[in-house]
């Protein structure tokens, strides 16, 4: 155990209380839950095995009791993940570690374009690839990862999504799910109840034993993040930035346009632990990355 962790522990019966009176006083509002539509067909672009559970796995199993047909298509191999194994080791672990979620989250169909793991920007064939899967499918909505995320491959997908869409002439709403860097409370529109499947969404977390990560931070945040609500019977919620698919492509470009480097503005918010200190660690820039992207006009709409 490093030093770094032993006083973590140590600090624990400090840092818990503080971080759920703050955090809890942050998110604290008075809206309400998002309905789930019966038998749509959803389509989930994970950069990695295990994004779909920490970012929507309680929406995926609320999904399945709601008859819908979901497919999750993961962009990389998963070469460099933050685990124990050699590298052809560890790709075969994750690819039947991301099995045995499909079957405990109820999803219909897994895909694996095993693009390499951390150059997601640098692969230009994925955007002409995820443009078939969505003509092939023609989801009704889909789940991406975020535009502002501390982790480039997260970044890069949205953007190829991005990419991917603007030749596609399907009406779809697109869902932006959080990762390691939450969205800000402004951009958040759209929140799910997932408190009757928090337990088994943790259950899923402790299938990927391949990494080395702690996912108690993701978990935490989401029961949290139920004081978004006024619902007394919700605990535990999923959020997300819902957008048709114009305003999608929009913000996507006016957030590229800015050429930050969110892998250093932003703390990955996995451990409870350090929970507070991630969500609040450049706070103030990454709202005002939103904020631009939500008022900048899109182009060729004088309305």
């Amino acid at each position: 155990m490093t030093w770094k962790r032993t006083m973590l522990r140590i600090l624990e019966p400090i840092v818990a209380p503080l971080t759920t009176f703050f955090v809890k006083r942050h998110y604290q509002d008075n809206r309400t839950t998002t309905k789930l539509d019966e038998n749509q067909r959803v389509l989930v672009f994970a950069p990695h095995v295990d994004d779909e559970t920490i970012g929507l796995g309680g929406t995926l199993l609320r999904y399945a009791q709601k008859n819908a047909h979901t497919t999750v298509v993961y962009m990389t191999d998963g070469a460099k993940s933050v685990g124990a194994h050699d590298t052809s080791h560890l790709v075969k672990t994750r690819k039947q570690e991301a099995k045995r979620a499909q079957q405990l989250l109820g999803i219909q169909d897994i895909q694996f374009l095993d693009a390499p793991d951390g150059k997601i920007a640098e692969d230009d064939t994925l955007p002409q690839q995820m443009r078939g899967i969505i003509e092939k499918i023609s989801p009704d909505v889909i789940y991406c990862t975020t535009y502002v995320d501390c982790h480039p491959d997260h970044v890069a997908t949205a953007r190829h999504l991005a990419s991917a869409l603007e030749s596609i002439d399907l009406d779809m709403r697109i869902r932006l799910y959080e990762i390691n860097t939450p969205l800000p409370h402004n951009a958040i529109n759209c929140i799910v109840d997932i408190s009757n499947q928090q337990g088994k969404k943790a259950q899923a977390t402790d299938i990927f034993a391949s990494q080395s990560i702690d996912f108690d931070g993701f978990l935490r945040l989401g029961e949290l993040k139920a004081s978004l609500v006024n619902e007394s019977d919700v605990y535990a919620v999923e959020t997300f930035r819902d957008l048709p698919k114009v305003m999608f492509c929009h913000e996507v470009e006016v957030a590229s346009g800015r050429n930050e480097q969110f892998n250093q503005l932003f703390k990955q918010v996995n451990k409870a632990s350090t929970l507070m200190w991630a969500i609040f660690q450049g706070y103030n820039k990454k709202e005002a990355i939103f904020q631009e992207t939500m008022t900048t006009p899109v182009r060729g709409n004088d309305s």
